[in-house]
């Protein structure tokens, strides 16, 4: 099951309106002003910077760019989905912070997802998913 931001969320219309930029050295930056032209003429990119890669951007800012855009937006975290049917004792319930922080941005940079062994179990739907989890 996929969650797929609506295009008319205020966290999708704030990041689809944000123009982001790359220095040379890596760093992940985003222009607000978008609309303001300068009076100096742009330059043009030079091949190292066109040809620089997502592994190449800082996480670390696009994670605190992300932190600050979701504190802008001033809404608490939707922990409950009322209209989903899901199996009994699903509680795979993340927050939207933590779905953008911990998944998003790694599938966004092309970085493997961590991956959690469950320990075999006789009766998997007897045991509490979070204890199963912490015991790997």
């Amino acid at each position: 099951m996929h969650y797929v931001e609506s295009p008319t969320s205020p966290l999708y219309s704030s990041i689809s309106n944000t123009s982001f930029s790359s220095s040379p050295s890596g760093t992940f930056y985003f222009d607000d002003d978008e609309g303001e032209k300068s009076d100096e003429e742009e330059e043009e990119p030079d091949e190292e910077e066109k040809n620089q890669s997502l592994e190449e951007v800082d996480v670390s800012v696009l994670k605190t760019f992300l932190n600050d855009k979701l504190h802008q937006l001033g809404e608490k975290p939707q922990m409950e989905y009322p209209e989903l049917d899901l199996i009994p004792r699903c509680r795979f319930r993340p927050s939207d912070y933590i779905l953008i922080v911990h998944y998003v941005i790694n599938k966004v940079l092309n970085y493997p997802l961590p991956c959690d062994w469950v320990e075999d179990a006789e009766e998997l739907y007897n045991h509490n998913p979070e204890l199963i989890a912490g015991s790997s």
